[in-house]
């Protein structure tokens, strides 16, 4: 009977170890499974964060008008990149901020622009000069003034009330 009653003690143990394997392995499961959604939901709250910051409110766009051509050229800075602040002039309306090299004039660098229009000619006047692009389709001309000198610079900033603008 001793002997019946070591085996059943004995199968009991074993039995009690496979339970608490068992246990590990849900608990386990349950970490895991904790660990996913907590990286899902905290993924799904930035997705929701980013659309409550609508990309409209940090791109600044203004528009140059040319009355004899009766068309617009686009000036737009994304005020989301501190790191690389980047102003485009563009043809595109479109409030959206994607830089071309090929189609755009990327100005780099947290400068602001003056600028003046002139018939069918835009003058920009800047820090430094930017990407030129290959394929800009406007029938503007756009002619580019580099000013490095902090004298002329002045000078420039004191134009702004006569015909000439600024874009920051």
């Amino acid at each position: 009977m001793l002997n019946h009653a070591t085996n059943h003690t004995q199968s009991r143990c074993k039995t009690l170890k496979i339970e608490l394997r068992l246990k590990k392995g849900y608990l386990k499961l349950i970490y895991i499974s904790l660990i996913i959604l907590a990286f899902w939901l905290g993924m799904k709250t930035e997705r929701k964060l980013s659309e409550l910051f609508d990309n409209k409110d940090l791109i600044e766009r203004t528009q140059i008008h040319f009355k004899n051509k009766m068309t617009s050229l686009f000036l737009k800075t994304d005020k989301r990149d501190y790191e690389n602040p980047q102003t485009v002039l563009t043809t595109k309306l479109k409030l959206e901020f994607n830089p071309n090299n090929e189609t755009e004039y990327i100005f780099k660098g947290n400068y602001p622009l003056v600028y003046k229009v002139n018939k069918d000619t835009l003058k920009i006047y800047c820090r430094k000069k930017p990407t030129i692009p290959k394929n800009f389709n406007s029938e503007i001309t756009v002619k580019i003034i580099e000013i490095k000198n902090n004298v002329e610079w002045n000078k420039m900033n004191e134009l702004i009330d006569k015909g000439f603008q600024k874009f920051e």
